[in-house]
């Protein structure tokens, strides 16, 4: 679900991914102690001065942006009994369910500069008014897409580097082959599966490649992603819900002529049917019970009036949602919090690396200008102002927002407050 401004317009996925992006599973974070509490006063009077450690303390709560569903909100709700349609309600109040059938994805899929695919059964390239069948050489260990001149050239690589094969192309073909699914190399030297069609198009000096397939296919290979599968049932099922509706508003209103969302946590992640190891293991892919999960709500999205619902969600919303502009995305207490790992956090700040990632020779004072209102201390930064003094040694003063703050600190969401340490 898309991080807009600080993450993506979806949630990061701390679950199972870090950077959203992606990070490691139940790690290592403390649930202790600041969600519930009812908002603070004004957030104007809130300063934090400069104290002799140099050193101020984040005391804060939450991974993720904290609009709409919490993953781990999700987890602790299916724990307490609750289906998948409670929990989405939940989260994403004054919405109604519709089914929608199963529509074709368009995801924007890698940032290699080429498309590298393995050699297999049927394969070959097409175009409006042409088609090359690929032929299937047993010396032939990997074929290739470029960018050539005004359109694109295929290669292909027998041990002994890459020899450009067959007339040049257009600037836009499709890669398909007999098989279910289609193996893309990348630079890391990891690959991946894809199901559907591979759609490559020029982009400058580059490739871009969309994986054109099923919206149910397509979700098989988002939910293990987002959420682990071991994970209660109804809790996967949720995050069906929730995916399906994203990727069906990115399909009604897509972000490019050309694909519809991508496959990061800019968007929500997507990993294909699997990505595998440069030996050939499987790192992660699809799962049964996660497939069980999308196939058991085959269909299901949310509507707000005739429209899909934009169901944003994170890792943790730190036991207070975070309010998105619109009705469905409400900022109010959580009372799903069990076992979440980033209820609570505390991180140690330098205010001297911090005063120079701002220009500050030294940065004397934070002082906070707004909060969202919502949850401990006021709800989320929103706006602060740093004074202290330039590399001139003249007063300096910058205002700026929660989000570049955090990212600048290192921190896992906007819902904190700074102490002296």
């Amino acid at each position: 679900m898309r991080y807009t401004g600080e993450f993506r317009r979806r949630r990061l996925p701390a679950p199972v991914l870090a950077g959203t992006c992606a990070v490691a599973l139940l790690a290592g974070a403390v649930a202790t102690g600041i969600a519930g509490r009812p908002p603070a006063a004004a957030a104007g009077a809130e300063v934090v001065t400069r104290p002799a450690s140099g050193v101020w303390v984040a005391e804060g709560g939450g991974f993720g942006h904290g609009r709409g569903m919490s993953q781990w909100g999700a987890r602790a709700a299916a724990l307490r009994g609750r289906t998948a349609e409670q929990i989405v309600a939940f989260y994403y109040p004054r919405t109604v369910r519709k089914a929608v059938g199963n529509p074709t994805v368009r995801v924007r899929v890698g940032t290699d500069p080429e498309l590298v695919v393995s050699p297999s059964p049927g394969l070959r390239v097409s175009w409006r008014g042409g088609r090359l069948v690929l032929p299937a050489r047993a010396q032939v260990r990997r074929w290739k897409v470029g960018a050539y001149a005004a359109g694109l050239r295929l290669a292909y690589h027998a041990g002994h580097g890459w020899r450009w094969w067959g007339p040049r192309l257009p600037a836009a073909v499709t890669v398909v082959s007999s098989r279910p699914v289609r193996r893309v190399h990348w630079r890391d030297r990891t690959a991946t599966d894809y199901r559907g069609t591979l759609a490559v198009s020029r982009s400058g000096r580059r490739v871009l490649v969309v994986d054109r397939l099923p919206m149910e296919s397509y979700l098989a290979g988002v939910v293990p992603r987002e959420s682990p599968a071991s994970w209660p049932m109804q809790a996967l099922r949720a995050q069906a819900i929730a995916a399906r509706t994203y990727a069906y508003a990115a399909v009604r209103s897509p972000r490019s002529a050309r694909y519809d969302l991508c496959d990061s946590t800019a968007c929500q992640v997507y990993g294909g049917a699997a990505r595998l190891r440069p030996d050939g293991t499987r790192l992660f892919g699809e799962r049964r019970r996660t497939t069980a999960a999308v196939a058991s709500t085959a269909g299901v999205v949310l509507l707000s009036g005739r429209r899909p619902a934009t169901t944003e969600y994170s890792a943790s919303n730190g036991g207070w949602s975070a309010p998105g502009g619109r009705p469905y995305l409400v900022g109010r207490r959580d009372p799903y919090r069990a076992g979440d790992p980033y209820l609570s956090w505390r991180v140690r700040v330098s205010v001297a690396d911090l005063g120079r990632k701002f220009g500050f020779s030294r940065l004397d004072r934070l002082r906070v200008l707004r909060r969202d209102g919502h949850g401990a201390w006021g709800g989320r930064l929103l706006e602060v102002e740093l004074t202290g003094l330039d590399g001139a040694g003249k007063p300096r003063a910058v205002t700026v927002g929660g989000g570049r703050l955090r990212r600048a600190l290192g921190l896992r969401s906007t819902y904190f407050r700074l102490r002296a340490g």
